[in-house]
């Protein structure tokens, strides 16, 4: 049977009438932004659309129609629904019922009523497990939640709830003075731009608690939902350079890291994103910064025999200038891999594929990551690590599935073979520890495991048709 012949068809609607001329794309599930798209197609007059010589999967159906919501459960990447196809089988009915979402329009003023411009209005809904402070994450463009030139803004598509609406920054999350959620994200203590306002909800209270509560039924469109901001603070930069230890030569395309002191300790470092690299003369600038005290280093990308030293200083009432960054010739960890099952010619090809990871922690919070690759003849070199302790496992991807590591061997002091024994095997992505002298470590063998098994089975479904995206409860 050809795997290539299965469909799946079905039939788009809003509050049950039919949705004409609606783009769908087909995505692998579990879909993340930007995963590339398989196929599109666009509803017919009747709402109906199929996709045709699929082979069997996983997949999610997008829906574009960035103003609706899912009828049953919203998801924060839009209207859609999965649907798996098993081998040669074709899926039916693959339907979704849409709702028109509701609407959010104001104004945002600063103390005198002038109009403020290009600042981020967010949604957090009321009555939900989790942190209270994790705003709505809807579809759309930055533009559609920021403010115009006259202060103005529109937010669509919002699912039905009870909502809050803020403008500005929660400046006790942004540096760790309090933080009542676990799990909730670090504080960093940056803003995204040069300047900032404090939070205020509407209808004009700093108090979460006293924050105005507004209905979102289908379709409705609330307006008049006006704030007053207070006065604007400034956020400061920190620039420097990142050179070369003893020559002093610039390091360029080096991504710059950054952690934050909170409660006594650095936060894990941050990787900037870009445009946050060092330039041809090794220069940066980091951007957003509110009072505080910060460790910044850099990360230099690829095959490179350089770690970069942290370099700390503090934020007061004004920008930093001519932090100087050195980058240090690291040591090397090399080896050998080997599996201790003798059936090598079938696992040649994933084992030709397999990476290992190499991470030094650091006393900023961070990791010193660096990553090598395994030869046809299992032997593997990882440059730029700096001494002292490195957490060593293998590689994110297909082939590390595969293997786990059981033993991993090494030359002591005394040049006698030492060994860290794994029991019992691994997953293949736990770290383990190794002691990297100032000299490196020459002759570390890692043996592994191949993870050969399987599980075959049958389901037996009943007399009753399932819906293709239904998962049972357990």
């Amino acid at each position: 049977m050809n795997d290539h012949t299965s469909s799946i068809t079905g039939r788009i609607t809003i509050q049950g009438k039919p949705a004409p001329d609606i783009e769908i794309s087909l995505l692998p599930q579990p879909y993340r932004s930007g995963w590339k798209t398989i196929a599109t197609t666009r509803t017919d007059d009747d709402g109906r659309y199929r996709f045709a010589e699929l082979p069997s999967n996983h997949y999610w159906l997008k829906v574009h129609a960035p103003r609706c919501v899912n009828s049953v459960e919203w998801d924060d990447e839009g209207p859609g629904r999965a649907v798996s196809v098993a081998y040669g089988q074709s899926v039916q009915n693959a339907d979704l019922d849409l709702l028109p979402g509701g609407t959010i329009t104001g104004r945002i003023t600063d103390e005198d009523g002038r109009p403020i411009a290009g600042e981020y209005v967010e949604l957090t809904l009321v009555d939900k497990l989790g942190p209270p402070d994790d705003p709505l994450d809807l579809i759309g463009e930055e533009s559609d939640f920021t403010t115009d030139s006259t202060g103005t803004f529109r937010i669509h598509g919002i699912p039905q709830g009870r909502y809050r609406v803020s403008i500005g920054v929660e400046i006790a999350k942004v540096t760790g003075s309090r933080r009542e959620w676990r799990g909730s994200s670090e504080p960093t203590g940056r803003v995204e731009d040069d300047h900032y306002y404090h939070q205020v909800f509407y209808p004009g209270v700093s108090d979460r608690a006293q924050a105005r509560v507004i209905d979102i039924s289908p379709g409705a469109e609330v307006n008049d939902i006006n704030i007053k901001l207070g006065k604007a603070f400034r956020a400061f930069k920190a620039s420097g350079q990142v050179i070369e230890a003893g020559n002093r030569k610039p390091v360029s395309n080096c991504r710059i890291r950054l952690s934050h002191w909170v409660r006594g300790r650095f936060n894990p470092c941050r990787m900037l994103d870009d445009p946050c690299s060092t330039d041809e003369a090794g220069a940066f600038t980091v951007q957003g910064l509110v009072p505080g005290r910060f460790s910044v280093s850099g990360y230099v990308e690829g095959e490179s025999e350089f770690f970069c030293n942290p370099v700390t200083f503090e934020i007061l009432d004004d920008d930093i200038t001519e932090l100087e960054i050195r980058a240090v010739r690291g040591v090397t960890l090399a080896g050998s891999v080997i599996v201790k099952e003798t059936h090598t010619e079938s696992i040649a090809p994933m084992l030709a594929q397999l990476r290992l990871q190499a991470v030094s922690p650091r006393r900023d919070g961070g990791g010193d990551f660096r990553e090598g690759v395994v030869n046809p003849d299992g032997s593997f070199t990882i440059h730029g690590l700096p001494p002292g302790e490195v957490q060593v496992s293998l590689g994110y991807g297909d082939a590390s599935n595969y293997f786990s590591i059981v033993r991993i061997e090494y030359p002591d002091k005394a040049g006698e073979t030492s060994a860290i024994p794994i029991f019992p095997p691994s997953h293949p992505w736990n770290r383990f520890r190794l002691a990297l002298p100032e000299r490196g470590l020459i002759g570390v063998r890692i043996v592994l495991s191949y993870n050969n098994g399987s599980i075959r089975g049958n389901i037996n479904v009943g007399p009753r048709e399932l819906d293709p995206g239904h998962t049972p409860e357990s």
